[in-house]
């Protein structure tokens, strides 16, 4: 996964009983192999790597009670609207595309993941 992705923040920010799920390919420049390294289960934090299909995909966003990112650097954001398409409520950095996707408080929440209090709360509710 690319840097900008900020996943290690998402772990470090983890509300306590909850799940964090990193699902994907990753990069190949050595981001996802730090990724793996973060694979917890024991503290809910699971990595699920390889390719996922549209269809698997689908799969997951539903299954998921949110989808999170704490990427400060999407142009557009296809999770946020793959996720809300699943009617699977987010929790994004405010920046970048989604902020013209995200109705604070309505598809989920836009948040500053440096203020971790404010992150957690947004994921538990």
């Amino acid at each position: 996964w690319a840097p900008e992705k900020r996943i290690d923040v998402l772990a470090r920010n983890k509300p306590p009983g909850t799940v964090l799920a990193i699902v994907g390919n990753g990069d190949s420049d050595g981001g996802a192999d730090a990724v793996a390294a973060l694979h917890d289960p024991a503290n809910g934090i699971v990595c699920l790597r390889g390719f996922v299909s549209h269809d698997v995909l689908r799969v997951y966003y539903k299954a998921a009670d949110v989808h999170v990112s704490a990427s400060d650097f999407e142009t557009l954001g296809n999770s946020c609207h793959e996720s809300i398409l699943c009617a699977t409520p987010v929790v994004l950095e405010a920046a970048g595309g989604y902020l013209s996707q995200v109705d604070n408080d309505q598809q989920g929440f836009l948040v500053h993941w440096a203020d971790a209090a404010q992150a957690r709360e947004a994921v538990t509710k």
